[in-house]
């Protein structure tokens, strides 16, 4: 792997550590156990009166889930089987999600201004199905890093890496075999 392209994969996979484990508070916690950390709602590229990433602490699971996986009836986790330490672990994963997220509301102010000046290759990738994070969106922050690309793996959500892991990892290594 070249030393850019090895930056590169901190970027995608770091650019969202501080989500990650928040993240899998919506999946249950064996579902995202051991996966890299990924986000994606950092700036702001819509009008200020909307919102670019829809409010999912405004709905209820099953509508989150409906909005963050291509399949939902297959990510759902069934809470009958957790353990207490697992369901508090879960609880907890959504509680930090919407600490970190909330306000401002999944995105940072200063960060769309300073993207520019990233000079190393970026990807983003985005599931067909996924509501949270929509292609225009997508697009939009893409456009904001000089050197970025995008992709989109069919038959996935917000979580490609879940549901499709066999895409997503192609789609990761072809990128950094560039």
């Amino acid at each position: 792997m070249k030393p850019l392209h090895a930056l590169c994969l901190a970027l995608l996979l770091l650019g969202g550590a501080e989500t990650a484990t928040a993240q899998r508070g919506m999946l249950g916690p064996k579902d995202g156990a051991g996966l890299p950390p990924m986000d994606l709602e950092r700036v702001k590229v819509g009008s200020p009166d909307k919102l670019d990433i829809p409010d999912i602490f405004a709905m209820s699971q099953d509508d989150a889930a409906a909005v963050l996986f291509h399949d939902p009836a297959r990510m759902k986790p069934d809470i009958a089987q957790m353990s207490d330490d697992e369901l508090t672990a879960t609880v907890r994963g959504r509680e930090t999600l919407a600490l970190l997220t909330w306000e401002p509301w999944m995105h940072n102010p200063k960060l769309k201004h300073r993207l520019h000046r990233v000079a190393m290759p970026a990807l983003f990738v985005r599931g067909e199905s996924d509501g949270l994070v929509s292609a225009p969106y997508m697009q939009a922050y893409a456009r904001l890093l000089p050197k970025s690309r995008t992709a989109t793996i069919a038959a996935a959500g917000h979580a490609p890496q879940l549901e499709q892991p066999q895409a997503f990892a192609s789609t990761v290594l072809a990128f950094l075999e560039e």
